[in-house]
């Protein structure tokens, strides 16, 4: 469903999810402070977990209009595994 989008359709979903991610990212950069990676990062990195959550959750089979509620929580949920994990790297990283 996700590849299966026109144009229109997913510039309207770029727009929506990148304010959503954009206004996310500022609340994690105001939690996360210098163990984040800033509002930009936060956001673009929410914006690619998003998408990837998407993406795989398509994978499965299923599609994202049959299950709108269980669509926000794969979206939701790929975002904030995508910024949690890459934090707890560059915490590991960085020492």
């Amino acid at each position: 469903m996700l590849w299966q989008m026109s144009f229109d359709q997913f510039l309207i979903s770029l727009v929506g999810l990148s304010a959503v991610c954009y206004i996310s990212g500022w609340i994690a950069d105001g939690i996360m402070g210098a163990k984040g990676f800033g509002q930009i990062g936060n956001w673009l990195l929410l914006l690619a977990g998003t998408y990837v959550g998407m993406y795989s959750y398509n994978l499965y089979g299923y599609q994202l209009n049959w299950y709108p509620t269980m669509s926000l929580a794969v979206a939701t949920g790929s975002a904030s595994l995508t910024l949690v994990v890459l934090a707890a790297v560059k915490r590991a990283v960085d020492g």
